[in-house]
Order: C-alpha cells, then sequence, then structure tokens
C-alpha cells in the first residue's frame, strides 16, 4: 500500500509505503488549536517508509512533559502535513490522514484526552483510552 498526503496546494507532500503502525485520535488542546478542528487523527509510518517532498516551515512546541514535537507545515497554504516527536514516538512519523483524502483509512485503535472530547462526539468503541502521554 502507498499513500500520499499533501497539503491544500499540493506543494508539501509525503508518501508513506504500507500500513500505519499505529492510528492514533487525539483530543489534546494543542491538537485542537493546531487542526482547528475537536481532534486530530494521526496515522503513524516508520520514517524509512516516508519520503517527503515540497517547501515547508517548522513549528517547534513542547508537549505535556517537555517533550518536544515539530510540526511541517506548507508555507504556502498553511496546512500541517506531518510532525516528528522523536522523544516520544522514536522513528517514527504523525501524518495527519485527512491530507490522504481516503475515506478507507484504517480507524484509529488508540484515542488520548478523552477528558478534553467535546461533549457532543462518541468515543470509538473498543480502542485503547488513556489520559496523557504518560500513560502509553
Amino acid at each position: 500500500m502507498i499513500r500520499t498526503g499533501k497539503c491544500q496546494c499540493e506543494g508539501l507532500t509525503i508518501t508513506c509505503e504500507g500500513e500505519p503502525h499505529t492510528v492514533f485520535e487525539c483530543h489534546c488542546h494543542a491538537c485542537q488549536r493546531r487542526t482547528g478542528s475537536v481532534h486530530a487523527v494521526m496515522g503513524y509510518f516508520p520514517n524509512d517508509a516516508t519520503t517527503r517532498a515540497g517547501e515547508f516551515n517548522e513549528y517547534i512546541r513542547l508537549g505535556d512533559g517537555g517533550t518536544k514535537v515539530t510540526h511541517y507545515f506548507c508555507p504556502k497554504c498553511g496546512t500541517t502535513v506531518y510532525y516528528e516527536a522523536p522523544g516520544l514516538l522514536p522513528g517514527l512519523t504523525a501524518v495527519d490522514i485527512g491530507c490522504f483524502n481516503d475515506s478507507d483509512f484504517p480507524v484509529p485503535t488508540v484515542s488520548a484526552y478523552g477528558k478534553r472530547r467535546y461533549r457532543w462526539m462518541s468515543p470509538i468503541e473498543g480502542i485503547i483510552q488513556f489520559e496523557g502521554m504518560a500513560d502509553l
């Protein structure tokens, strides 16, 4: 399986080979702000299974517990396409699954920060739920 994630203007892309290591939904405030949505859903792929192309800017922030997270976004349209957090998830790149435009993308298997979930959103049944990254 090969999937290519793209920003809105298609200037920044990431091609991922194989199935994701993990599909993760997050309801933390940082993901809500970053996406402009009520949560984020990412597919995590091994770094060596990804090929990146195009210009990007970086935004570096500290996550819960002080872990450095580097977000890569298109300087033209502003879409965040992927991020890395080597102190937390070494060897993996997180790709926002909306960038794939693939409605058959695998369902999340892990959900974080459920206490910050919007009250009208239903949890996905049967997946691993935890509150913070320290619980991983």
